[in-house]
């Protein structure tokens, strides 16, 4: 009996071990087949996504627009347009922060700004935000018309805005649209008188036009304000020039020159201004001091020759001292280059005049 039990035991022992050997010898299941190593595995692994990943990518791919759309938003703003209206991609999508509508800025690209803005003044017209970014987009894109129209429409929602109507003004300086920028500045000068920039754009618009009085006038006054501001003397300067008001030019330029006396430009004005005040010994002087200062350079030298070969023929001008300095010049800049033969013939004139003055 008792060999009985123990063979009984041996033989479950004995088909218990053979279970367990064959379950350990099974392969493991794989998805995708057998990987061999390690780089296989990494180049055949498969994403298994959770639900909520997948529903979201859905959704995603659903409002996500065609090729063609895209394209869309890479066009330029057409210039008339005030509220464009390119379909919405996915990343313009609005979001509410604080009870406020905000529309993603994505400042990498000019076209993406402004297709963001488009989409965001579709689903609403007023928006301040995307107003101010399309306006932003197109002045990058140098769409000045577009950004014209946007800015009035934000005058528009905001007629007491003077920074917005200041911007408007702006653009319209740019554009050369100067009775726009005229009466846009005036408004911005009569409700900050003391800000000079507005003076300055305005005289520059007005001086388009060739409202010279009004032009001098808002110079003058800028430079009241700002008084060593060296552009805005030149400006007036040269208005001054062209109102024929010969001695304001004449001390506009001498401030200039006393200022900063390395400006050809300068120079070349208040040679002209004396000129025409026939102040012909300062003239001389002025002309020296021009070719003095901007060195042995054919072109300083060319101009100052044919400068006082006009000058010699006015009435009462010291004839003989000007043909001299005109041949004197003429001389060396042909010696720097011989190969100018407009010089080489003036002063050829200049010797004849002189030589006739004497046979005379």
């Amino acid at each position: 009996m008792r060999t009985l039990i123990a063979f009984l035991l041996l033989c479950g022992l004995m088909v218990a071990v053979l279970i367990v050997a064959f379950v350990w010898s099974s392969p493991e299941p794989q998805r995708g087949g057998t990987i061999s190593n390690a780089a296989e595995r990494e180049e055949t692994k498969i994403d298994i996504m959770p639900a909520a990943r997948a529903a979201e990518t859905r959704a995603t791919a659903d409002s996500r627009p065609s090729a063609e759309a895209n394209l869309t938003h890479h066009d330029p703003p057409p210039a008339a347009q005030v509220a464009p209206t390119s379909t919405p991609t996915a990343t313009s999508s609005p979001r509410r922060v604080r009870g406020e509508t905000r529309w993603p800025d994505d400042r990498a690209s000019p076209q993406r700004r402004y297709a963001n803005a488009a989409a965001a003044l579709k689903f609403e017209p007023d928006n301040r935000n995307a107003l101010r970014d399309a306006i932003d987009a197109a002045l990058l894109l140098q769409d000045y018309e577009a950004a014209f129209a946007l800015q009035q429409r934000f005058m528009e929602l905001e007629p007491d805005d003077l920074m917005q109507r200041s911007r408007a003004a702006r653009i319209a300086l740019d554009l050369g649209r100067w009775l726009e920028a005229v009466e846009l500045f005036n408004q911005c000068v009569a409700a900050q008188p003391d800000e000079p920039r507005h003076r300055f754009d305005l005289a520059v618009a007005h001086a388009a036009l060739g409202h010279l009085h009004a032009a001098q006038s808002q110079w003058e006054a800028y430079l009241a304000i700002r008084p060593d501001d060296r552009e805005a003397r030149f400006h007036l300067g040269v208005t001054l020039l062209d109102l024929h008001e010969w001695q304001q030019a004449a001390e506009a330029f001498a401030d200039l020159i006393r200022i900063d006396p390395a400006q050809p430009d300068v120079q070349l004005n208040l040679m002209l201004a004396l000129q025409r005040l026939d102040r012909w010994a300062d003239l001389v002087v002025a002309t020296d001091e021009f070719v003095a200062r901007n060195g042995p350079q054919a072109v300083v030298l060319n101009r100052a020759a044919e400068l006082l070969w006009q000058t010699a023929e006015a009435d009462g001008a010291p004839r003989d001292v000007l043909l001299q300095l005109v041949v004197s010049y003429a001389g060396v800049s042909l010696t720097l280059d011989s190969a100018q033969p407009a010089i080489r013939g003036l002063m050829q004139r200049a010797v004849e005049r002189m030589d006739q003055d004497n046979f005379d």
